[in-house]
């Protein structure tokens, strides 16, 4: 009963934090549109036409990132195969470019082989999406490093630390009372679906924020 009542609790967790996710791009929305619609001619109204498309994407890649584990889910779903991390993680960085050169910031990659099992389109989901929470809470110009290794033991480690400074600060605070945010909460769902473990972590001398994916040594092949 105690296992049944915390996943119910977390679940209420993720669903609240859904809405709000869902209600502040929806809400910039309907008043960027209604700025447009009043001032369709000026910059003002340019701006927030601009607005209303960036809302619009971003509610949008929610709803896509919630329909994929909705589909890992249910019957006939994509089956678990070797899942190569060094190249999936290049690959989302590849794609995040666009992103980091226009806000002016910095990402590293320090990449070791490894081979976990798992489902290809959960574990990218999970990766982009802890990369690009630290872009997103970090200031123009800062620097985000992607690490991933084996440790002692066989345990696979995919960590992203960053030098974001206060945003960060406030973000792990928000965690501390238990709340990790949309982004953050799909990627502890999706690594508690694969065997895996989110962690934050102590970070580097000189960074601010450290959170990492660990594989155990039954995950790797």
């Amino acid at each position: 009963m105690q296992r049944l009542h915390a996943l119910w609790q977390r679940e209420r967790r993720f669903t609240s934090d859904v809405a709000h996710e869902l209600r502040s791009p929806l809400q910039a929305l309907v008043w960027q549109a209604r700025l447009a619609r009043t001032q369709p001619h000026i910059p003002e109204g340019q701006a927030a036409l601009v607005q209303v498309e960036q809302e619009a994407l971003r509610a949008g890649e929610l709803l896509t990132q919630l329909l994929a584990l909705a589909r890992a889910d249910a019957p006939g779903a994509e089956p678990a195969e070797p899942v190569d991390l060094a190249a999936l993680v290049r690959e989302v960085v590849a794609r995040l470019q666009p992103m980091v050169d226009a806000r002016g910031q910095h990402v590293q990659t320090r990449l070791q082989p490894a081979i976990v099992w798992g489902h290809p389109t959960l574990i990218h989901l999970a990766v982009r999406n802890l990369v690009d929470n630290a872009l997103r809470h970090t200031p123009s110009g800062s620097r985000v490093d992607v690490r991933l290794g084996c440790e002692p033991d066989g345990a696979v480690v995919l960590q992203v630390v960053d030098d974001g400074g206060a945003a960060q600060r406030a973000l792990q605070a928000a965690s501390d009372r238990g709340g990790l945010g949309v982004g953050l909460g799909l990627v502890q769902r999706i690594a508690e679906r694969e065997g895996a473990l989110l962690q934050r972590v102590e970070p580097p001398p000189s960074w601010t924020t450290a959170y990492q994916l660990r594989w155990p040594r039954g995950a790797v092949r």
